[in-house]
């Protein structure tokens, strides 16, 4: 049975597409059907010249007519949030843990439709109490995920517990061919099999055909029985006889010079994690109308980097010692009193640029080296301030929100080369 909460956004803008610029109309229908909701992602490119980019509607054959559907699939939700159970499966445009010290407003789709992931916002509420989470992708295996407990038989008081965990920050780096090699840094990015050419022919280190991978013009061989084996194998594979030419006898290669090896994802990782807890009490709670006290604390758990020495540290705490969450209707408005006491910390790490931020590469003196968000944390001294909030819901006709947040305190200064009070 239908219901007659079906809608339709539309946006448009530009997109690059393997280095091509083109314009894109998008259209985001939706379709309800009981309590699902099916978001469809209708877009359509052209050039400056009109030209129409088509492979992203191909019905050529039953196989890439389902991909094709299934590629137009924005997201699948299942009730409210209100409801007792609620999911959503695809593009997350929004995700808030609890009061958001440390998840809010977090999005893996601000990359889309270039970086398409597949992620799962969820919650659950019955009588033993409520739980809600989040991945942010599972074609990462999992690779952020998040989950806020509220258990009022276990603990009688109005507490929630929050657990969010990145277990390798490198993902975020761009990957096109999946072989954990980053797209930036895989000389060969649209192939799995390969991703190191050290002499930079077109042919990498670890082709079949590649028998001189520093490009010195001596084999990549190590005696003279190895050499001549070479041009025997070699002149067995294309059926000529190297025996009696000059190079038979050539000198080995006594110095194999290769590029380092890129960063694999799949081998190493940087791990990120935290946990909070937070206590809200309903001062006011009309219909139009609530009004709740709250209070918070978050620990970060890993290292950072002193912007200075070099030397580790350990991630810091937050707090909120007072907050106030309000809802009139449409409108709702927060203001916190903020804390970070020993600095290493930052108020809404997961927030709606964190796929962006999780991991970049920087290029200094020649070479690339990888920088996560989380390394930037040493950058944060003691601090504390005041943050607002306000926001407006009318449906899929007006969703806006602003946000203000002072704190004072120190901050790392790269000319003064210490923490100076901001």
């Amino acid at each position: 049975m239908l219901n007659s909460q079906s809608n339709m956004t539309g946006a448009f803008g530009t997109v690059t597409i393997d280095g091509k610029v083109w314009n894109q109309i998008a259209l985001r229908p939706v379709t309800p059907f009981w309590k699902f909701n099916i978001a469809w992602d209708l877009v359509f490119y052209f050039d400056q010249d009109g030209n129409v980019y088509d492979e992203n509607w191909n019905f050529s054959s039953g196989e890439k007519a389902k991909n094709t559907i299934i590629d137009k699939i924005y997201y699948i939700s299942y009730g409210r949030k209100s409801d007792p159970l609620y999911f959503k499966i695809g593009a997350l445009d929004r995700v808030d843990l609890g009061y958001g010290i440390l998840v809010s407003g977090y999005s893996n789709a601000v990359q889309y439709p270039s970086v398409r992931n597949v992620g799962l916002d969820f919650s659950v509420k019955n009588k033993f109490g409520s739980v809600q989470g989040f991945v942010n992708d599972f074609k990462q295996n999992i690779g952020v995920v998040g989950g806020r407990f509220r258990l009022p038989k276990l603990i009688p008081l109005p507490v929630a517990i929050t657990i969010v965990v990145d277990r390798n920050q490198y993902l975020g780096l761009k990957d096109f061919d999946g072989d954990g090699r980053p797209d930036l840094v895989d000389h060969f990015p649209r192939n799995e099999d390969y991703w190191l050419d050290s002499d930079g022919d077109g042919l990498a280190d670890n082709h079949a055909a590649e028998f001189d991978r520093d490009g010195d013009g001596f084999p990549d061989v190590y005696d003279i029985d190895a050499i001549h084996s070479f041009w025997d194998n070699l002149g067995e594979a294309v059926g000529q006889d190297f025996s009696n030419e000059v190079y038979y006898d050539s000198l080995p290669d006594g110095s194999i010079e290769l590029a380092p090896e890129p960063l694999d994802v799949n081998k190493n990782s940087d791990p990120i994690g935290a946990l909070a807890i937070d206590f809200g009490y309903p001062i006011v709670a009309q219909e139009n109308m609530l009004i709740t006290v709250y209070a918070q604390a978050a620990q970060m758990l890993g290292t950072t980097v002193h912007p200075g020495t070099g030397k580790s540290l350990n991630l810091g705490l937050g707090l909120v010692p007072l907050g106030i969450a309000s809802n009139f209707g449409p409108v709702t408005f927060n203001l916190e009193y903020r804390m970070i006491p020993n600095g290493q910390f930052e108020f809404s790490y997961w927030n709606r640029a964190y796929d962006l931020e999780r991991a970049t590469f920087v290029t200094k003196n020649d070479s690339m080296s990888v920088i996560t968000k989380e390394s930037k944390l040493g950058r944060y001294g003691k601090q504390k301030g005041y943050y607002a909030h306000l926001g407006i819901n009318i449906g899929s006709i007006l969703k806006v929100g602003a946000s203000y947040q002072n704190l004072l305190g120190k901050n790392w200064d790269d000319i003064e080369a210490d923490y100076v009070e901001s």
